[in-house]
């Protein structure tokens, strides 16, 4: 029934699980989101930095909110909450405006500038430098290094080149996950 419903990430946090299904509740999430757009769209007709800046206060709101919120199974609530993905889904869409606009930070591209900001992201992410981070930070960081990541995917300038065969190849492993 949850797995019909795309409502395994519910199913996480408030019920007992089958194991082979537990994988789908990225999916669901990522179905929600599907869900919600074309409603926002119609909503806010069409204005996508509305939209973008909406997904990322209401995502950030969520996981302040919903980690005070006890799951029956002991997970973290939050983590399985489809609102606290739309901070992410926010981040890109603002991307896009942004890269449609022909919005180019030029100083973010200077090959010294990329290899300093992967390097302090990378040891921040990966917590090779230890730091009990709280949420907010955590959020603006992991948000933060994934928006840097796929802006500069897009631009030729970027010290790490992605060509279309690299990015078509790595683009069919992640979808074949799911």
């Amino acid at each position: 029934m949850y797995a019909s419903t795309f409502t395994v990430n519910y199913q996480l946090i408030f019920s007992t699980v089958e194991p082979e299904y537990t994988i789908l509740w990225s999916v669901c999430i990522e179905e929600h989101i599907y869900l919600l757009l074309p409603l926002l769209l119609f909503i806010f007709k069409g204005k996508f930095k509305t939209i973008g800046w909406l997904l990322v206060v209401t995502g950030f709101l969520s996981w302040f909110y919903f980690r005070g919120v006890p799951a029956a199974s002991g997970l973290n609530t939050p983590y399985f909450i489809s609102s606290s993905y739309f901070y992410y889904f926010g981040i890109g869409t603002l991307i896009a405006c942004f890269y449609n606009a022909g919005i180019k930070l030029k100083f973010l591209f200077i090959p010294l500038v990329q290899l300093a900001i992967l390097f302090v992201l990378v040891l921040v992410v990966f917590n090779i430098v230890p730091y009990n981070y709280s949420l907010g930070q955590n959020l603006i960081i992991t948000g933060l290094l994934g928006g840097y990541l796929v802006w500069a995917a897009t631009q030729q300038e970027f010290v790490i080149k992605l060509n279309v065969p690299v990015s078509k190849y790595l683009g069919n492993i992640s979808f074949s996950m799911y």
